[in-house]
């Protein structure tokens, strides 16, 4: 499989202005620290770090909103001119819609800026708006559009003009579940028929089952592949269960080690460390005592974790 998009040492710097006692001096601050990252045709790449971590910088360097300090761009083995290769990007930043226009009046502008025609357009718009269900909403001004669908018109403009790189940042972030399912059908249909690489930002750890063949994790400005999707399972630091308030008397009559998070009337969430017992095991364990579970949830990427991660 061809490479579409390579990344040599790509780096970027910001410069703050810090008070010290009574004068100020300039700081730099390193978002991007040498990223190199190689991203096959048609492939969907995930990429999750914490708030902070290079994630957004990394894609507006992608998409031409930021220039990077130094380091090359290489697409399909060319030097990247944003100028020519086709590229859709989606944020949770709507200000670069016209908030007064109505979403139809928004998408026919940005359709118009493409080489497709109005029949095309119409088409797109018509296909993408019933696919999401908003196409009875177009005609309402953006500016009175909930923040998720701001974002199916978000989603949307950037799928217009055949984009052969798409850089979803959480796209799924303003979405409901039923959409958020939508847009995850839609990587496995869409993009895939059209053959659109894709980079998709997440905060969510489940998703990176259901859309991505690899994953990248971003800390510190660089980033950390990982070529099996398992892989992720063995970063989990340590599991939260929500349980029935009564079922801690079965816990401690076994000597079961727990941290306890928080404490209701009827229910409890208990932290167990994943080092002490695996998974596998606390569910046998809560099977065999009959204990029920309400909800699971995996705690990924502490700071010794990424620390080990990005060891030299």
């Amino acid at each position: 499989m061809s490479i579409l998009i390579k990344l040599n040492n790509v780096s970027k710097n910001y410069h703050s202005l810090k008070r010290n006692g009574f004068s100020f001096k300039w700081e730099i601050i390193n978002i991007l620290n040498k990223v190199n990252l190689e991203i096959n045709s048609k492939e969907v790449f995930g990429l999750i770090g914490h708030n902070g971590s290079g994630k957004t910088t990394l894609l507006k360097i992608i998409s031409g909103l930021l220039l990077a300090d130094s380091g090359e761009i290489l697409f399909d083995n060319q030097k990247y001119d944003f100028n020519t290769h086709k590229v859709g990007y989606v944020n949770n930043n709507f200000r670069s819609f016209y908030w007064r226009l109505t979403g139809r009046q928004n998408l026919d502008f940005f359709s118009s800026l493409t080489n497709l025609s109005k029949s095309e357009s119409r088409e797109k718009i018509c296909f993408f708006s019933n696919y999401f269900g908003i196409e009875e909403k177009l005609d309402k001004k953006f500016m009175f559009y909930s923040s998720g669908e701001m974002q199916y018109l978000s989603i949307i403009r950037s799928l217009l003009a055949d984009p052969k790189l798409l850089l979803l940042d959480e796209p799924s972030s303003s979405l409901d579940p039923l959409n958020r399912e939508k847009l995850i059908r839609l990587s496995k249909t869409y993009l895939l028929e059209e053959g659109i690489t894709c980079i998709w930002c997440t905060h969510n750890l489940d998703e990176l089952d259901q859309v991505c063949e690899n994953f990248g994790i971003m800390s510190e400005g660089k980033i950390k592949v990982f070529k099996d999707l398992n892989e992720k399972d063995t970063l989990c630091e340590s599991y939260t269960f929500k349980v029935l308030s009564k079922d801690l008397k079965k816990l401690d009559s076994n000597n079961f080690n727990y941290d306890l998070i928080s404490k209701e009337e009827k229910f409890v969430q208990i932290k167990i460390n994943s080092n002490g017992m695996s998974l596998n095991t606390c569910l046998k364990f809560f099977l065999n005592r009959d204990i029920k579970i309400f909800s699971i949830d995996k705690n990924y990427f502490k700071k010794e974790i990424k620390k080990k991660l990005f060891e030299q």
